[in-house]
């Protein structure tokens, strides 16, 4: 109470509870408890080459794409729907047949 009247006081005070809150708070962020939450970072760039990547490399995506569309021409619409349903994990009537199909078709393209 005796703060309000004297405004030298109150900024002092201000300025102390202030700062004690604010290193209070940096305190818990770098505590040991915290440090454990972050993730530590290293530099892989000169080994980040080895690290096998999850997708493909545009010429092989090319060529797939290419034997993709080589095979859609040699079958029938059914056919391809089929190959769809597989490609997406459906179950259907036929499937290991549609599946030694288009392995055939697979090893005729590449004999070509």
């Amino acid at each position: 109470p005796d703060l309000c009247d004297n405004q030298e006081k109150l900024r002092v005070y201000f300025k102390t509870k202030f700062s004690n809150l604010v290193n209070d708070e940096l305190r818990k962020q770098e505590s040991k408890k915290r440090q454990l939450n972050k993730l530590s970072y290293e530099d892989i760039s000169e080994v980040a080459h080895l690290i096998p990547n999850p997708e493909m490399l545009l010429d092989e995506f090319v060529c797939f794409k290419d034997s993709l569309d080589r095979i859609k021409k040699l079958l029938t619409n059914e056919e391809w729907n089929l190959v769809q349903k597989l490609a997406s994990g459906n179950a259907f009537k036929g499937k290991k047949n549609i599946i030694t199909k288009v392995k055939k078709l697979i090893k005729h393209l590449e004999g070509e």
